[in-house]
């Protein structure tokens, strides 16, 4: 899952915190790391109304291939997450299906555009989400961050990158084999060189 691929959480780092040891966040220092949600943001899997009834809700969630879609309101704005596991909840302990989703417990997890990839990352993490809201100043909502997409985008850029740093290593080889046999040709020529001018 994402927490075990992008968790920095241990108990060691959660000391480090707690003595107010200031601790450089890895993420922030990468490409993906400079990259704010706004430009993280993809295809929203589907969004309801606060008003839905709950068996209605429960249809659009399963249509949607992922565990989770926003609540926004008639203005756009976000009010909340709705996830499979609230509706799992909310049919084994009785809850009747026509009520709207309102009377649900809804999670309020999301992220502002301008925020850093390392905060959704954080976020995602702690939430156990499959997917992250991304919202405005003004709390509408602006798109959806995929927790599979993240990490795709993520194993992208690492890919890239260490394709970058081999191509350089493998010109840098190149130049150094070349240089050394200038050198070999040099030195090998040198005694005819001394030879000639001795005649």
């Amino acid at each position: 899952g994402l927490s075990q691929f992008v968790t920095r959480t241990t108990i060691y780092t959660e000391k480090l915190v707690r003595r107010g040891d200031m601790l450089d966040d890895p993420v922030e220092k990468t490409l993906i790391g400079r990259v704010r949600a706004a430009g993280l943001m993809g295809e929203v899997p589907a969004i309801v109304g606060p008003h839905l009834p709950i068996k209605k809700a429960d249809g659009v969630v399963r249509e949607s291939g992922s565990t989770a879609v926003p609540v926004v309101d008639e203005n756009g704005v976000y009010r909340g997450t709705l996830s499979a596991l609230a509706l799992a909840r909310a049919r084994d302990t009785g809850i009747d299906p026509n009520e709207p989703i309102s009377v649900l417990h809804l999670a309020h997890v999301a992220v502002k555009e301008r925020e850093f990839a390392s905060v959704v990352l954080r976020t995602l993490v702690q939430a156990g989400m499959e997917g992250i809201a991304v919202i405005d100043d003004d709390n509408h909502l602006s798109g959806w961050i995929a927790q599979r997409d993240l990490v795709a985008r993520i194993y992208r850029q690492q890919q890239r990158a260490l394709d970058q740093i081999e191509n350089e290593t493998s010109w840098g080889l190149r130049m150094a084999r070349r240089y050394h046999d200038y050198r070999q040709r040099r030195k090998s020529s040198s005694p005819d060189i001394s030879a000639r001018k001795s005649q």
